[in-house]
């Protein structure tokens, strides 16, 4: 019993820090690796910004996440060494970045800088191909 514990406070660590360095790339436009983005659990929810939240999906054949975000939320300016899809299921998004308005789908490419704001609620999924 005491092992299983021990495990799974290592484990709870690991993510806390997997978590902690999400929040910094954020919140400094930096690369969200998608080496970083791997290491994230299966069913695990990650809080990026204030009001937008992301579980990452399993069974999906590629590195996948379910994401919501609350009417006003922004997504601080970042980009990935991958490919990115996001699929809106409901809402809209606005690339700030860009000016885009993103009301079915978006597609960006490796090193690409976005940051998304949502002006209603929204949420979507968010699929990754390397390079």
């Amino acid at each position: 019993m005491v092992t299983l514990t021990k495990q799974i406070s290592t484990l709870e660590r690991r993510v806390e820090a997997i978590f902690e360095d999400l929040s910094d790339y954020f919140s400094k436009g930096q690369v969200v690796d998608y080496a970083t983005l791997q290491r994230i659990p299966y069913g695990a929810t990650v809080q990026l910004a204030e009001g937008v939240k992301s579980t990452r999906l399993e069974g999906t054949g590629r590195l996948s996440f379910y994401t919501t975000m609350d009417a006003g939320a922004i997504l601080g300016a970042h980009f990935h060494d991958a490919y990115e899809a996001i699929l809106l299921k409901q809402g809209r998004l606005l690339d700030l970045s860009t000016s885009q308005t993103i009301s079915r789908s978006a597609y960006i490419p490796p090193d690409v800088i976005h940051m998304l704001m949502a002006p209603v609620a929204t949420d979507f999924d968010v699929h990754f191909y390397p390079v």
